[in-house]
């Protein structure tokens, strides 16, 4: 079976992981089936492009892990959502018939979020190419999406032979705001490359570990605060690591010095995926405070090593997250700073290897690319 992913974000040049995710999908599926290619029209904002002036733009085609990869990066013009569709739909043909060409016509279209999706009804409506819907973006339940925007990814749904949201809440949103059926597939993790270390690293302190980008979702000024009031009652027995960059960066410096825990909190910014394994395998307890999450690909990765987690309740981590693994809270710094308190005091009962065990038996990739084979298929009979 051939099986083409068609996205609006990709690893390039300019962002080495901004959808590494699809990336990591399209190579799993690869693994499982004949033939696999992905088609990304990519776009990119002026500032970046201004800024990396040595990168590349245009169509960069390579064959990576038995992927057929074609990543056309563009830039984009800001304030018009809608232009990203538009290139999307008018350069993405073009591309995919020169796809085509070079490598035979894909039996399934996997559309990763809908903004790429417009180009898949005109490949649905020329070649009769059925496709699915992995639909991941969570400015649906933070109702930041645009009226033209929302009529787009409605249409792309209405047209989708199989639609899927990463977690039970985000699946009940779709289906209730468009009246069709979405069904739940979670995300997946690289088991083999989130995994404990291969030697255990000696601690001097209690580490907590965060990574998000540094922006209001992210919610970081309740994760200081909770890391504050945990430092009340044991000062000097842990440490807060924080991986990310983003706009709020200097405003939450400076909460951390108003909070007097600048001895304690150290911010690491943006970090590749190398070293973000090694900031889990290293950390006692992964941490994450957002407001809203469709999913968490980040809790998963941190379960897989081994390491338990406390999260906010704010959407994907309730159908993650158990007693056995970690603890959820209400977006509140005291319950949060009380979750913190009891895992440090309790730690002894959180098993690494149960833990991983855990993330392993329902994210692998096995798991859920088996998941997704099984809907190719039926959507081909």
């Amino acid at each position: 079976m051939h099986i083409l992913f068609l996205s609006h974000s990709f690893p390039s040049a300019y962002n080495p992981m901004a959808g590494i995710f699809f990336k990591d999908q399209a190579e799993a599926m690869a693994v499982r089936t004949s033939k696999v290619g992905v088609l990304a029209v990519v776009p990119i904002s002026l500032r970046v492009v201004f800024k990396k002036s040595s990168s590349f733009l245009g169509l960069k085609k390579s064959n990576n892990n038995s992927v057929s990869t074609w990543v056309y990066t563009y830039p984009n013009i800001p304030k018009i959502p809608t232009y990203s569709v538009y290139r999307a739909r008018k350069t993405g043909m073009r591309l995919f018939n020169e796809y085509v060409k070079e490598n035979g016509k894909p039996d399934v279209i996997h559309v990763q979020r809908y903004e790429a999706g417009m180009l898949a009804i005109d490949i649905l409506t020329k070649y009769g190419i059925p496709y699915v819907v992995s639909e991941h973006s969570s400015r649906f339940t933070e109702n930041t999406i645009s009226p033209s925007m929302e009529r787009i990814a409605k249409q792309v749904f209405q047209n989708a032979q199989f639609l899927s949201a990463v977690s039970p809440a985000f699946t009940a949103h779709l289906s209730t705001r468009f009246a069709l059926s979405f069904h739940t597939i979670p995300n997946s993790v690289d088991t083999s490359l989130f995994c404990p270390a291969s030697q255990a690293s000696e601690k001097n302190s209690f580490v907590f570990f965060n990574a998000a980008n540094l922006n209001a979702n992210k919610n970081h000024a309740l994760l200081l605060t909770s890391f504050a009031a945990f430092l009340e009652t044991y000062p000097n027995q842990a440490i807060l690591r924080i991986a990310g960059a983003g706009h709020k960066y200097a405003s939450l410096l400076e909460l951390v010095m108003r909070l007097g825990i600048e001895k304690n909190v150290f911010f690491l910014g943006q970090l590749d995926r190398d070293q973000i394994i090694q900031e889990i395998q290293q950390a006692n307890v992964f941490l994450l405070s957002s407001q809203v999450e469709t999913f968490g690909v980040v809790v998963i990765e941190a379960l897989s090593v081994g390491c338990p987690v406390i999260a906010t309740r704010c959407g994907g981590p309730e159908s993650i997250i158990t007693s056995e693994v970690g603890v959820l809270t209400n977006k509140n710094a005291d319950e949060f700073s009380s979750a913190m308190k009891e895992v440090y005091e309790n730690y002894s009962r959180f098993d690494s290897k149960s833990i991983r065990k855990f993330a392993v038996d329902r994210y692998s990739k096995q798991v859920i690319m088996e998941k997704w084979m099984a809907i190719y298929t039926s959507i081909q009979k």
